[in-house]
């Protein structure tokens, strides 16, 4: 259980304040909750597995400037999503989300992982699994801290999207996700 506890812990604290919790907020902000609560825990399990099982050949062979690049081209794309959502009243979201639950849970899904890919969450349960003789027990609690941490991101985006303008909410996260394509994209360069 120590392992569970300490992989818990570690991730928990380095998952607070990082850019998939704003990710989260704002889906919560634009989709049922339990979407992308089950969006975001399917990418975490995957993300964490791939961490444990994989995580040391996968980090050899994709360069870490190739990630942060991805990423950062990533965020920009939130970016000009969000913007033009704004602009455009969120038609297109609100299709999506009548379309079908399979959809939002894919969106949430798939970007969610492709934001967290090579994430410093994902490189510290690798460190852990690494050391451990329990590479489940890391898993588990690795995977448990980011759901937790998470969803508590999701509940701040249900409170925020009742009180805040759908559209200041979306020119905001467009903001704040060209920021973190600039940021992602310049780190490899300086």
């Amino acid at each position: 259980m120590s392992e569970f506890f300490l992989a818990f812990g570690l991730v928990f604290v380095a998952e607070l304040g990082d850019k998939s919790q704003f990710l989260v907020l704002w889906y919560a902000t634009r989709y049922r909750w339990w979407l992308v609560v089950a969006g975001m825990a399917a990418a975490v399990l995957v993300l964490q597995l791939l961490a444990v099982v994989v995580g040391q050949a996968i980090g050899h062979l994709i360069p870490d400037d190739a990630i942060l690049i991805a990423g950062g081209l990533l965020f920009l794309a939130f970016a000009y999503w969000s913007f033009r959502g704004a602009r455009n009243g969120n038609d297109e979201e609100g299709r999506i989300a009548k379309d079908g639950s399979l959809a939002v849970f894919l969106i949430v899904a798939s970007t969610f992982f492709l934001s967290e890919f090579g994430d410093k969450t994902q490189l510290l349960t690798l460190s852990l699994s690494a050391r451990s003789d329990l590479p489940l027990a890391i898993w588990f609690g690795s995977s448990s801290a980011m759901i937790v941490a998470d969803s508590l991101a999701i509940g701040l985006g249900l409170v925020l999207g009742r009180r805040i303008p759908r559209v200041l909410m979306a020119y905001v996260a467009a903001v704040l996700f060209a920021a973190f394509g600039l940021v992602s994209i310049a780190s490899v360069f300086v």
